[in-house]
């Protein structure tokens, strides 16, 4: 990574000497080149005759080797997606993609009447639910992204159950059918709860980390510059808030208050599970209204 494009060559031909004297040859048609940037704008090129709209991107070329390597858009990176833009979208779209993939090829288990529905609640939990929440504690999910990945649980718990949308029965009915409920404490929980969870406990440990830490240094951050026009994006912290919130934690000092709370890791695993936090009472329900 570099912040220039002059750099980057630097480095990739830093790259390119120390795997040569290593008898490593790097694969040009393999690798990628991508640029970080915002969104593109369409601007009015009035030097053409019809005044077309021409993107604002910008390019990047890089050699190795005397090849231009390939400048792509998104870039797939130890499974999760990565876009230019910083956009989830198809990030999310990758993950419903792969979901349904499991669901088809469990579609005879999952139908299947001589399976029992422990079995299959046991197939969601240890394959279909790690799926569709791989690396999700680090995401800013919005509304649509919850409503998606939840759209592709369900569909797998319906047919589990035997029973379609056309049936008109809900959600809740589906999850009360399943042993299973949207918010339960535990694993038996919905896919889109299980994604808060996993924020949670992700915030809680970068907090814990030491200062000195790379993952730390990232974490506290702060990006310097002229901000874009409009609404502010929503940022991961203020999901983190807002994921508190939903489970009526005492007091209000907001995240000030929940970095102090982390520190107890006992106490904050069993808050993001579902518990009260500063209650131990197991059978409470800190979510459910």
């Amino acid at each position: 990574m570099a912040e220039s494009e002059r750099e980057l060559q630097r480095v990739v031909d830093e790259f390119h000497s120390v795997s040569k004297r290593r008898k490593l040859k790097v694969n040009v048609s393999k690798s990628k080149v991508m640029v970080f940037e915002r969104s593109e704008t369409e601007v009015i090129d009035f030097a053409t005759p019809y005044r077309v709209g021409v993107p604002t991107g910008t390019k990047c070329e890089i050699t190795l080797r005397g090849e231009r390597m390939e400048e792509v858009k998104e870039f797939k990176y130890l499974g999760t997606v990565m876009c230019k833009h910083g956009s989830m979208e198809r990030e999310i779209r990758e993950r419903a993609m792969r979901g349904r993939q499991v669901i088809g090829s469990l579609g005879r288990i999952m139908k299947g009447r001589s399976v029992s529905m422990e079995v299959k609640r046991g197939l969601r939990n240890s394959i279909i639910l790690p799926t569709l929440t791989y690396a999700s504690e680090t995401r800013t999910w919005s509304r649509a992204h919850q409503y998606r990945i939840g759209a592709v649980e369900m569909s797998y718990l319906r047919g589990a159950c035997r029973h379609t949308r056309g049936d008109g029965e809900s959600n809740e009915s589906v999850y009360e059918r399943c042993g299973m409920s949207e918010k339960a404490i535990g694993i038996e929980c919905g896919v889109v709860e299980r994604v808060k969870r996993n924020t949670l406990r992700w915030f809680g440990h970068v907090e814990r980390i030491q200062s000195e830490e790379f993952v730390k240094k990232v974490y506290g951050s702060e990006v310097v510059g002229p901000g874009v026009r409009g609404r502010p994006p929503v940022r991961w912290q203020n999901r983190v808030k807002e994921y508190v919130k939903e489970r009526n934690m005492r007091g209000r000092g907001g995240l000030d208050q929940v970095r102090r709370e982390c520190w107890n890791r006992e106490n904050w695993r069993h808050f993001c599970r579902g518990h009260p936090l500063g209650g131990r009472e197991r059978g409470v329900r800190a979510i459910d209204r």
